[in-house]
């Protein structure tokens, strides 16, 4: 399995990889039982990267759904899920900001650290279009701060990724109003705490919380940080479909 998953991803996304399963599934567990997303029925983790928000969905809900724009990742996921007996949680190559999802098929939407590479509102659309009434939305996406962060400390550098050159492409990208054609080589852009809640009220979500990443619920603690240099950094939103 490790020679396969290494023939589909470069060193970054390997990087990850290792990072993010190496404590387990615990940690996961416990933020998405903090917001309320467990207990579901059909549960859907957009922009699954490698699949551990979808397997930690999974061992709480009945069925759960990952999708994501890159193929290898998915790829990686089924791939991790065959091999770990995970019958519940199937993963499709797609775009957030047009799921191949039906209307009102999800109760619960999470979203961790991937809305920021899309025009944010069309995914925001989709993800409303996709719940059911009264169904829970949970994101975590990146203000100015982690684009700050990023610039200063060129965080898990690898050879094929360099976190200060996106920063600064991230920040051209936000000054520009930039939302379409993003992506890790050509920067992302960051939300605000403003604009993410006037787009989900103007959807007709309730929404139950905004605030710092980590700070909504009892969810343990957080995996980034939520302000630097003063700004704004990692923030999360938990609202739901009226």
């Amino acid at each position: 399995m490790i020679a396969a998953i290494e023939r589909e991803l470069g060193s970054n996304a390997l990087g990850f990889l290792k990072r993010v399963y190496r404590d387990g599934l615990d940690r996961y567990r416990a933020r998405i039982e903090a917001v309320g997303l467990t207990g579901r029925q059909h549960v859907l983790d957009a922009g699954c990267g490698l699949g551990q928000w979808t397997f930690a969905l999974a061992s709480g809900s009945r069925r759960a759904a990952g999708i994501d724009i890159a193929r290898e990742r998915v790829a990686v996921c089924r791939l991790l899920a065959k091999t770990a007996g995970v019958g519940n949680a199937c993963f499709a190559v797609g775009s957030l900001e047009a799921l191949p999802f039906a209307d009102d098929c999800f109760d619960g939407v999470l979203s961790y650290s991937a809305i920021y590479f899309t025009d944010y509102r069309r995914s925001l659309a989709e993800f409303h279009r996709v719940l059911r009434p009264g169904g829970l939305l949970y994101i975590s996406t990146n203000a100015l701060g982690r684009y700050l962060y990023d610039i200063v400390h060129n965080p898990n550098a690898a050879a094929d990724f360099n976190p200060r050159r996106y920063g600064v492409r991230s920040l051209v990208n936000t000054l520009l109003g930039r939302r379409q054609g993003l992506s890790a080589e050509r920067g992302t852009a960051a939300m605000s705490y403003r604009g993410t809640r006037a787009a989900l009220a103007m959807l007709g979500f309730e929404v139950l919380g905004l605030g710092p990443e980590g700070s909504l619920g009892a969810g343990g603690e957080p995996f980034q940080l939520g302000r630097y240099l003063g700004f704004p950094a990692v923030f999360d939103v938990l609202a739901r479909r009226r």
